[in-house]
């Protein structure tokens, strides 16, 4: 059961990351080639050398993938609208002394400070 979960996943991590590197070496898009096989063959060979090269690596992946997920979930979104809640407001107060018109850009963004 953890094959069939694990094996769909890798797929869906390892495209993006893969793609990219692609980008970067001007493979062409859309079509296989021997080129794509060998950048994402290497790849593959790189991140299977480090996991099993690497005692208890297990746990690094464990620290890295705990923490990421509880700051994914809890802590961001929370930054995140506080981040768009003090834009809006700075917005609105600059709207208010005349400073810029109803009209104009909504590019006015919130710093720490705000």
């Amino acid at each position: 059961m953890i094959t069939v979960h694990v094996l769909p996943t890798v797929v869906i991590v390892y495209s993006p990351l893969a793609q990219q590197v692609e980008e970067w070496t001007n493979v062409p898009q859309g079509h296989f080639s021997m080129r794509r096989f060998a950048i994402r063959s290497l790849m593959l060979f790189g991140i299977v050398f480090t996991a099993e090269s690497i005692p208890h690596f297990g746990v690094f992946l464990d620290l890295v993938g705990g923490s990421t997920i509880t700051l994914m979930t809890m802590l961001l979104p929370s930054v995140f609208y506080l981040f768009l809640y003090a834009s809006h407001k700075k917005r609105k107060d600059l709207i208010s002394t005349m400073q810029i018109s109803p009209d104009s850009p909504d590019d006015q963004l919130a710093g720490f400070a705000e």
